[in-house]
């Protein structure tokens, strides 16, 4: 059994800020998932990650629904940016909806999940955790 199977769990017992999934165990489920959430969740922006960079799998994760692409190992920087366009992105489809931005929470949670055990997730989620964490709170994504 694979997280994939649990993250609909998490993502309907939070209210996640952005959603952080693995493509490497097994592209086909994770691309089902993203599309899955995609759907269900379409205000919840998607970061996939993959070791893969080729055009063919950046193009099938954002088709499938996922708002940015990075490729491992992520370099902080990057995960920065990406994560700040998401926030940005996602502000700007709420405030066209009507919703009231201001009265959000300041807490930022972030799932990263993968298909199986050993394809970095703990990893990433630790090593982001840890830097944003050194992060001052006026700056944080």
């Amino acid at each position: 059994m694979c997280s994939y199977e649990f993250f609909f769990d998490v993502i309907h017992q939070s209210e996640l800020d952005v959603a952080v999934v693995s493509l490497d165990a097994d592209q086909g489920k994770a691309l089902q998932l993203i599309a899955q959430v995609a759907v269900e969740r379409p205000q919840l922006p998607i970061l996939a990650v993959s070791g893969k960079g080729d055009g063919n799998s950046i193009l099938q994760a954002l088709r499938s629904g996922a708002k940015e692409f990075l490729t491992q190992p992520v370099v902080l920087e990057e995960l920065l940016t990406a994560l700040k366009r998401l926030q940005l992105n996602r502000a700007v489809s709420e405030s066209h909806q009507g919703t009231n931005i201001a009265k959000k929470q300041e807490t930022t949670i972030i799932a990263v999940i993968g298909s199986s055990g050993g394809v970095g997730c703990t990893s990433l989620a630790i090593n982001l955790g840890a830097n944003l964490a050194q992060i001052p709170k006026t700056m944080s994504p």
